[in-house]
């Protein structure tokens, strides 16, 4: 193999021509005794497979978190038709029915809790909407985005007022476009 002999020529230069044999058997000796890393299981749906698509906030329990209330609920009740939950967005969001989200590393605490995603998906496979192109106005991305650092500056795109976007057909009342300085 090639890489074996980079590999070689790189060990003789460290550690000279007459040590770098019995280094680098060592080395394979170390790499072929590591265990090997688990290759993810890859998930196809099938014919047996249903899917219970809902938002965190569909079933409420006075005292209790609504993803709690989901959990006990599908489980008591669904466990038997459904096999995957898919929540739709669970962050923290400004408008859209949570298609707006402000921080996609919480979940709405009006929700519930990481916690509490994970109790579901020990009785069900999860699915759920990451919706990264649905960003709040008021998420710390658009702010970092505004004010012109580096990392965000492909995060969204700038049209100038005087563009023709009648052309675009959306199912909401809301703007398509929010104006910022």
């Amino acid at each position: 193999m090639e890489s074996n002999s980079k590999i070689r020529e790189y060990l003789a230069a460290l550690y000279g021509v007459e040590h770098a044999g019995g280094v680098y058997q060592a080395l394979e000796a170390r790499i072929e005794a590591m265990p090997r890393p688990k290759r993810p299981q890859r998930y196809r749906f099938g014919p047996a497979d249903a899917v219970l698509i809902t938002y965190g906030h569909s079933l409420k329990r006075k005292g209790e978190a609504p993803l709690k209330t989901l959990r006990r609920f599908c489980r008591r009740h669904l466990a038997d038709a459904f096999n995957t939950i898919h929540i739709l967005p669970f962050f923290p969001f400004s408008s859209d029915d949570g298609f707006s989200v402000i921080d996609y590393t919480q979940v709405d605490p009006s929700l519930g809790t990481w916690e509490d995603l994970e109790a579901i998906g020990q009785d069900f496979r999860l699915m759920y909407d990451f919706v990264v192109n649905h960003v709040s106005a008021r998420s710390s991305w658009v702010e970092s985005y505004l004010k012109g650092e580096d990392a965000f500056a492909n995060l969204a795109i700038a049209v100038a007022p005087d563009t023709d976007l009648s052309g675009v057909v959306r199912p909401r009342e809301l703007p398509l476009l929010t104006p910022f300085q």
